[in-house]
């Protein structure tokens, strides 16, 4: 339920015919190798605002790591987001993912706040960054 709710094909569908969105994605072959997904912020923290940037995922494919792909999807999406929702860029990340929290903070986002972000049958805590 939860998945096809938050990522069926509709859903998907929908978002990506929302010109308040925007998505990237890297493939060889017909085959998904990672994507990256921006909007509107929609995080529960007192400073975000749906006039503020959020990137809702940015996902590779562990075959994929390591080739750049996961840096060149972030590289666009932040050019497009400087132009598209200019001022402060939020995201969440799972509190786990030390490993994207310390890329995320070579980019400059910061630890901001934390929220529960219900996963199905689970809640998984994740933390909020903002960037400027």
């Amino acid at each position: 339920m939860f998945e096809r709710d938050s990522y069926g094909e509709a859903k998907v569908a929908a978002e990506l015919a929302d010109p308040a969105h925007a998505t990237w994605v890297a493939e060889r072959d017909g085959a998904l190798l990672g994507y990256v997904h921006v909007g509107p912020c929609k995080l529960p923290h007192p400073d975000a605002r749906p006039q503020h940037g959020e990137i809702y995922q940015l996902y590779v494919a562990g075959t994929a790591q390591g080739l750049g792909l996961g840096g060149a999807l972030m590289a666009a999406s932040l050019d497009h987001l400087a132009v598209a929702r200019p001022g402060p860029l939020w995201l969440g990340v799972w509190s786990g993912n030390q490993r994207a929290q310390a890329v995320y903070a070579k980019l400059g986002f910061a630890k901001v706040g934390d929220y529960l972000f219900p996963v199905g049958g689970w809640t998984d805590e994740e933390f909020i960054f903002r960037r400027g």
